[in-house]
């Protein structure tokens, strides 16, 4: 089993796209084309990701933007965190915090609850 560079999932075998950068979901990897942004690895000996402005080892993953943009990221960095314990400062940016979906579900959960008692109350009435 592997695990998807991007979305971070288990990916089965018959899904696996498999590159010298890592292993992704086929519609994780064409995805990002669309979005004009590709995958490489590091050619340059003085590269430094735009994101946590550390340099960027000659052959390391990097995610790069097309379109005109001469910006380079680590992989890491864009699809995870730059140090493994804070907020994403790239793609996953938007992604709430595990206690933010803890809380968002624990309140659809409590209006769900409510609900189906105001059902039951109608229907036994």
């Amino acid at each position: 089993m592997w695990s998807c560079g991007i979305c971070g999932h288990d990916v089965d075998a018959a899904d696996v796209h498999r590159r010298d950068t890592g292993d992704f979901h086929r519609a994780c990897f064409d995805g990002l084309r669309t979005a004009g942004i590709g995958l490489s690895n590091c050619a340059e000996e003085q590269a430094e990701c735009q994101l946590c402005s550390r340099r960027i080892a000659r052959g390391s993953p990097i995610v790069e933007f097309f379109g005109g943009i001469d910006r380079v990221v680590h992989l890491g960095c864009f699809f995870g965190t730059a140090n493994g314990h804070t907020r994403s400062l790239g793609a996953c940016a938007a992604r709430r915090s595990p206690a933010d979906r803890g809380r968002a579900l624990r309140g659809q959960s409590d209006a769900l609850r409510a609900l189906s008692r105001r059902l039951f109350a109608v229907a036994h009435a």
